[in-house]
Formats: structure tokens, C-alpha cells, sequence
């Protein structure tokens, strides 16, 4: 699921560098058809990246709980926290799947950090 989103990303990029093309502008039905799907792609990335991030920072945080220093520990158990439950947020930000105007099924971001819960359990 991973995968599928980095893909989304991917033509998100693909669709900026697109629409940033001056000859495009010429072209004003292509350029609506771009303006559209990435306006459709736009919540999800953004939703995505921010997960992404998130998940540096407890990855982070996690090597921090390791120190000699008792305080480093300390503040790096009350960020976890803070972490975990705007990681929380995230995934549970789209309650289901979204279907594109080019007929994709993008997957919710909750089904995709489900998937990697389990992954880190085995």
C-alpha cells in the first residue's frame, strides 16, 4: 500500500511539473484535465507526506529512548506521545477509499498504516 501511495505522489509531482509548463497554459482543455486530477490527488499527498514525517519523528524518537541521558529519554517518551496520536489522526483523516476522475482507486491512508502496524509486529 506503500507503494500505491508513493505512486500517487509520484504523478502528483509529475502533474506540478506538467501544469507549470508555459505551453500548457495555450492548451487551456489539457490543462483543466491536469488542473482536476491533481486537485483530486492534492488531500490525499498531502495527508500521505504528513504521515510520512510523523513517522520519521517517532522512528527518531524511538533511537532517542536509547541515550545515556535520562532527560533525552524523557522528552523524547512525551514527544512519542504527541506523535502517536497525531499519527492517529492522520489515518483516520479519510474514512474510505477515493475513486479519480481516471477511474484510479487511491487507498485510505488508515488501511495503509493498518498494513504497516502489522508489518512491524512480525
Amino acid at each position: 500500500m506503500l507503494d500505491k501511495l508513493a505512486e500517487v505522489e509520484k504523478r502528483y509531482v509529475e502533474l506540478e511539473s506538467l501544469m507549470s509548463d508555459p505551453q500548457l497554459l495555450n492548451q487551456q482543455r489539457e490543462y483543466s484535465k491536469f488542473a482536476k486530477e491533481r486537485a483530486e490527488l492534492e488531500e490525499i499527498v498531502a495527508c500521505f507526506r504528513e504521515w510520512r514525517k510523523v513517522e520519521q519523528e517517532i522512528q527518531g524518537n524511538r533511537q532517542l529512548l536509547e541515550e545515556n541521558d535520562e532527560g533525552i529519554r524523557e522528552l523524547a517518551k512525551e514527544e512519542l506521545v504527541t506523535l502517536r496520536q497525531r499519527k492517529e489522526a492522520l489515518e483516520h483523516a479519510r474514512s474510505g477509499p477515493i475513486q479519480t476522475s481516471r477511474g484510479t482507486q487511491l487507498p485510505q491512508l488508515g488501511r495503509v498504516a493498518g498494513d504497516r502496524r502489522a508489518e512491524q509486529q512480525i
